[in-house]
């Protein structure tokens, strides 16, 4: 297992943009998503179906309307190849993983497709990392 686990944040934001199942899911979507991996924090924000920018790192004030976040080691699991059994979504990965999924909950629960496609996009690029 890793230590730590960090995003390629431009080439992560650049295969969301790419993604055609991202496109439908994101539609005329505006927000702003604080990831937590562990300590770490990492910023996107979505306008009008596209993220914008993605960062890593905080400033402090950093505006957020939905935060997903997890230890280390559940991310590690939520990134694998082939994720074990409650770890393929951020939804049961907190119920069964402790992991946080809150904020807006209107603005989580009508985009979470396009939330699960960022998961996606990010399980891609870590295990093409990996490889």
């Amino acid at each position: 297992m890793q230590e730590s686990i960090t995003f390629d944040v431009d080439e992560i934001r650049l295969q969301v943009n790419a993604d055609k199942e991202w496109a439908l899911a994101a539609r005329y979507w505006y927000a702003r998503i604080r990831f937590s991996i562990g300590a770490d924090r990492y910023f996107m924000r979505v306008e009008d179906g596209r993220v914008t920018e993605f960062v890593a790192g905080t400033q402090g004030f950093d505006p957020y309307q939905i935060d997903i976040g997890a230890p280390a080691e559940v991310w590690e699991k939520m990134l694998a190849k082939v994720p074990p059994a409650y770890c393929q979504s951020f939804l049961p990965a907190q119920l069964f993983f402790g992991a946080t999924l809150g904020g807006d909950l209107t603005a989580i629960y009508s985009h979470y497709a396009a939330l699960e496609r960022i998961l996606a996009v990010m399980r891609r690029c870590h295990n093409a990392v990996a490889a």
